[in-house]
C-alpha cells in the first residue's frame, strides 16, 4: 500500500493487478511531478499559462485523465503531481518515508 514503502507486501484486499497499477502510478508521478515547469516554459502562442508549477502540472494530468487512466490510476496520479512541494503537510496515507 502507498505510504508504507515499496517493499511492503500487498494488502490482502488489493489484487496483484491493483498493486501493479498503483506501482505504475507512483513511478509515473515521480516522472511527471515537474511537468508544470516544462509547460510554463513552453511557447503556446496565444495561450498564457499562469500559476505555480505543481498546479499547472496537476491541471495537465487532469486534462489528460482519459489517456493516463489507460495504464495508471489517474485520480491518484493527480495528487502527488499537485502536492509534491507540500513537505510535511502531505497526507500521511500518501507519504513514503525513506
Amino acid at each position: 500500500m502507498l505510504g508504507k514503502g515499496l517493499h511492503t507486501p500487498v494488502e490482502p484486499t488489493q489484487t496483484k493487478e491493483q498493486a501493479e497499477r498503483e506501482y505504475r502510478t507512483v513511478i509515473l508521478a515521480g516522472l511527471l511531478h515537474d511537468i508544470g515547469k516544462c509547460i510554463q516554459r513552453g511557447d503556446f502562442g496565444a495561450v498564457k499559462v499562469t500559476g505555480k508549477h505543481p498546479q499547472v502540472g496537476a491541471d495537465y494530468v487532469r486534462a489528460c485523465h482519459s489517456y493516463f487512466d489507460r495504464c495508471v490510476d489517474a485520480m491518484l496520479l493527480h495528487t502527488p503531481v499537485q502536492r509534491h512541494h507540500e513537505g510535511r503537510q502531505f497526507p500521511d496515507a500518501l507519504r513514503v518515508e525513506p
